[in-house]
Protein backbone atom coordinates (compact mmCIF):
# COMPACT_ATOMS: atom_id res chain seq x y z
CA UNK A 1 0.00 0.00 0.00
CA UNK A 2 1.14 3.57 -0.20
CA UNK A 3 2.04 6.23 1.89
CA UNK A 4 -1.39 7.86 1.01
CA UNK A 5 -3.57 4.84 2.17
CA UNK A 6 -1.62 4.36 5.44
CA UNK A 7 -2.12 8.20 5.96
CA UNK A 8 -6.23 7.86 5.18
CA UNK A 9 -6.52 4.91 7.69
CA UNK A 10 -4.16 6.56 10.32
CA UNK A 11 -6.01 9.88 10.22
CA UNK A 12 -9.25 7.81 9.96
CA UNK A 13 -8.50 5.73 13.07
CA UNK A 14 -7.18 8.86 15.00
CA UNK A 15 -10.56 10.73 14.12
CA UNK A 16 -12.32 8.03 15.33
CA UNK A 17 -10.64 7.19 18.65
CA UNK A 18 -10.43 11.20 19.70
CA UNK A 19 -14.45 11.51 18.77
CA UNK A 20 -15.25 8.74 20.85
CA UNK A 21 -13.54 10.08 23.47
CA UNK A 22 -14.34 13.46 23.74
CA UNK A 23 -18.00 11.76 23.34
CA UNK A 24 -17.62 10.13 26.27
CA UNK A 25 -15.58 12.69 28.80
CA UNK A 26 -17.63 15.52 27.49
CA UNK A 27 -21.14 15.42 29.20
CA UNK A 28 -18.45 14.04 32.19
CA UNK A 29 -17.22 17.50 32.00
CA UNK A 30 -20.24 19.01 31.88
CA UNK A 31 -21.81 16.93 34.30
CA UNK A 32 -18.79 17.95 36.77
CA UNK A 33 -18.99 21.57 35.87
CA UNK A 34 -23.17 21.73 36.46
CA UNK A 35 -22.58 19.21 40.16
CA UNK A 36 -20.42 22.63 41.47
CA UNK A 37 -22.94 25.52 40.13
CA UNK A 38 -25.57 23.52 42.02
CA UNK A 39 -23.68 23.60 44.93
CA UNK A 40 -22.45 27.10 44.70
CA UNK A 41 -26.52 28.03 44.08
CA UNK A 42 -27.35 25.47 47.11
CA UNK A 43 -25.08 27.74 49.31
CA UNK A 44 -25.78 30.68 48.20
CA UNK A 45 -29.50 29.92 48.87
CA UNK A 46 -29.00 28.23 52.92
CA UNK A 47 -26.55 32.02 53.79
CA UNK A 48 -29.57 33.95 52.37
CA UNK A 49 -32.26 31.58 54.51
CA UNK A 50 -30.23 31.87 57.36
CA UNK A 51 -29.41 35.52 57.30
CA UNK A 52 -33.27 35.96 56.68
CA UNK A 53 -34.25 33.98 59.81
CA UNK A 54 -31.51 35.32 62.43
CA UNK A 55 -32.53 38.94 61.19
CA UNK A 56 -36.27 38.28 61.64
CA UNK A 57 -35.56 37.58 65.31
CA UNK A 58 -35.29 41.30 66.55
CA UNK A 59 -38.73 42.26 65.31
CA UNK A 60 -40.81 39.61 67.40
CA UNK A 61 -42.14 41.29 70.90
CA UNK A 62 -41.07 39.30 74.31
CA UNK A 63 -44.63 37.70 74.17
CA UNK A 64 -43.49 36.32 71.13
CA UNK A 65 -39.95 35.49 70.87
CA UNK A 66 -39.65 32.22 72.71
CA UNK A 67 -41.95 30.44 70.53
CA UNK A 68 -40.86 31.86 67.46
CA UNK A 69 -37.22 31.01 68.56
CA UNK A 70 -37.83 27.39 69.43
CA UNK A 71 -39.62 27.14 65.99
CA UNK A 72 -37.14 28.46 64.24
CA UNK A 73 -33.92 27.15 65.58
CA UNK A 74 -35.78 23.60 64.81
CA UNK A 75 -36.34 24.01 61.21
CA UNK A 76 -33.46 26.62 60.26
CA UNK A 77 -31.45 25.27 62.63
CA UNK A 78 -31.24 21.45 61.07
CA UNK A 79 -29.98 22.70 58.27
CA UNK A 80 -26.93 25.14 59.86
CA UNK A 81 -26.13 22.91 62.80
CA UNK A 82 -23.84 20.63 60.65
CA UNK A 83 -21.55 23.54 59.45
CA UNK A 84 -21.48 24.92 63.13
CA UNK A 85 -18.04 23.98 65.67
CA UNK A 86 -18.98 22.56 68.91
CA UNK A 87 -18.57 25.49 70.69
CA UNK A 88 -20.99 27.44 68.71
CA UNK A 89 -23.82 24.94 68.98
CA UNK A 90 -23.07 25.09 72.78
CA UNK A 91 -23.16 28.97 73.07
CA UNK A 92 -26.62 28.90 70.74
CA UNK A 93 -27.92 25.93 73.32
CA UNK A 94 -27.15 28.75 76.05
CA UNK A 95 -29.67 31.07 75.07
CA UNK A 96 -32.15 28.44 74.11
CA UNK A 97 -32.23 27.29 78.03
CA UNK A 98 -33.86 30.09 79.17
CA UNK A 99 -36.51 32.87 77.82
CA UNK A 100 -33.78 35.33 76.61
CA UNK A 101 -34.20 39.41 76.96
CA UNK A 102 -34.39 41.55 73.82
CA UNK A 103 -30.38 42.42 74.36
CA UNK A 104 -29.31 38.65 75.17
CA UNK A 105 -31.62 38.22 71.27
CA UNK A 106 -28.91 41.20 69.80
CA UNK A 107 -26.38 39.28 71.48
CA UNK A 108 -27.03 35.38 69.39
CA UNK A 109 -28.38 37.18 66.50
CA UNK A 110 -24.73 39.15 65.69
CA UNK A 111 -23.08 36.21 67.08
CA UNK A 112 -24.95 33.71 64.79
CA UNK A 113 -24.86 36.69 62.05
CA UNK A 114 -20.48 36.41 62.32
CA UNK A 115 -20.54 32.61 62.68
CA UNK A 116 -22.94 32.70 58.63
CA UNK A 117 -20.46 35.05 57.68
CA UNK A 118 -17.21 32.87 58.58
CA UNK A 119 -19.20 30.10 56.85
CA UNK A 120 -19.86 32.31 53.80
CA UNK A 121 -16.23 33.65 53.78
CA UNK A 122 -15.10 29.44 54.26
CA UNK A 123 -17.15 28.43 51.28
CA UNK A 124 -15.19 31.25 49.62
CA UNK A 125 -19.05 33.36 48.59
CA UNK A 126 -17.55 35.97 48.83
Amino acid sequence: MSDTVWAAIVGGVAGIVTGSLSSLFAPWVHWGIEKRRRKLDKRIELIGRWRDMILGWRFYSDHTRPTVLSLDLERGWVSLKPNLGRSVIQEVARYQERDISAIELDELVNFLLTEVAKLEKQWKLV
